[in-house]
């Protein structure tokens, strides 16, 4: 049996290596490890010291599913990044674990860009100075992400015009999250305590609360504006805008403040 003109499998390996293709059973929709040897040289170097999370593959369809059938190929992809492909069952190290398949898709959500989403539109009853809010929410068929934002009027023609050039943001814990790491965990020096979080558009607001020189309390908004839907680096996905921070001596002019502003 041979695999190239200049390499010889003995009958006893190619039988062994057989027994094992056949171990693994039935692997449609299911998420397996991909061997090191399936990698070119290049990309052999870039997974050296990464965890089993950057191998995980989600078999699809293909003979190679099936232990029982000629043919080898699996189709599929990789969930680090999304690629879709074919490997060999030979290929197999083995099924991948339910922490190796969560570490996957984090990689996947970090990379997305969330370009395959199918968006359902809600109009709501709430007005504002431009014009009459809608719900837009989408989930991305590539890492399963919900991305959703509450847009004007105006904004939707848009919206709908382009299909999705706006940004679509993020539940509050998520957006406590980027407010986190792009201000590297520290908190305004006057309203340390943050008290929510929402998004207007393709605008991050964070609502935080302290003591003033008086002992009463202040709030303070922050205000980050996303720029480029793209970028995977926080600090050059989204901007501080200085200028559109306030603070505030009660939160009934807070949120009057954004009312005007915003909407």
């Amino acid at each position: 049996m041979y695999v190239t003109t200049e390499t010889f499998i003995s009958d006893e390996f190619a039988v062994n290596m057989v027994k094992k293709m056949a171990e693994l059973g039935e692997l449609k929709n299911k998420h397996v490890i991909v061997k090191m040897e399936f990698f070119n040289e290049e990309f052999k170097a870039k997974l050296e010291n990464k965890p089993e999370a950057y191998r995980v593959f989600y078999c699809e369809a293909g003979n190679g599913c099936f232990p029982d059938r000629l043919g080898t190929k699996i189709y599929g992809y990789f969930l680090s990044d999304g690629e879709h492909c074919y490997i060999r069952r030979e290929f197999v190290e083995r099924e991948a674990t339910r922490l190796e398949i969560e570490g996957a898709y984090s990689l996947l959500r970090k990379a997305c860009v969330h370009d395959k989403v199918e968006y359902e539109v809600k109009k709501t009853s709430v007005f504002t100075p431009r014009g009459r809010i809608y719900e837009v929410r989408g989930t991305c068929s590539t890492c399963g992400k919900l991305l959703y934002a509450d847009i004007t009027e105006k904004d939707l023609t848009e919206f709908v015009r382009n299909k999705g050039t706006i940004a679509l943001h993020y539940t509050p814990e998520q957006i406590e999250k980027i407010f986190c790491d792009f201000f590297n965990g520290e908190t305004n020096f006057m309203t340390p305590e943050p008290i929510n979080y929402f998004s207007v558009d393709n605008y991050l607001l964070e609502v935080s609360k302290g003591v003033g020189m008086k002992n009463q309390e202040i709030y303070g908004l922050t205000v980050l504006e996303e720029v480029d839907t793209k970028e995977q680096d926080i600090r050059k996905r989204f901007k501080h805008i200085v200028e559109l921070g306030r603070m505030f001596y009660d939160l009934s002019s807070l949120y009057r403040y954004v009312n005007s502003v915003f909407y």
